[in-house]
């Protein structure tokens, strides 16, 4: 799995590997705070609505489980069953789906596969 690839890639000479770029405070806080307000405003939803556009699944995760990464095994396992349910594509539309601008609906749900196929592949691991 995506496990392994990183245990390589651990091994790798520094030089070889681009440096891993930090995502900032700032963009973490921007992500979070769509995030938030996604799930709990009643705003349309079109695409520019969902975070984490252009960003790795790890970077998503580890958006997603901040505050909670550092802590007890048993407590991430919690927020990710959370955050799995949340972003799970058929829960997204039963819960917000008359939300979702029609004509953008295939770019967002893309997109919220996206994030729940990067929390799949965190739980997996």
């Amino acid at each position: 799995g995506k496990g392994m690839r990183v245990m390589v890639m651990g091994r790798m000479a520094k030089e070889d590997m681009e440096p891993e770029k930090e995502l900032e405070e700032a963009q973490i806080k921007k992500e979070q705070r769509k995030c938030d307000k996604l799930f709990s405003s009643s705003a349309p939803i079109n695409i520019e609505a969902i975070p984490f556009h252009g960003l790795k699944s790890q970077e998503v995760v580890s958006i997603l489980l901040r505050g909670v990464i550092m802590s007890e095994q048993s407590v991430v396992k919690i927020r990710i069953r959370e955050e799995v349910r949340r972003w799970h594509p058929d829960k997204f539309l039963q819960k917000l789906g008359m939300r979702v601008v029609p004509e953008e609906k295939d770019q967002v749900m893309e997109r919220v596969k996206t994030v729940s196929q990067a929390l799949n592949d965190y739980g997996k691991s």
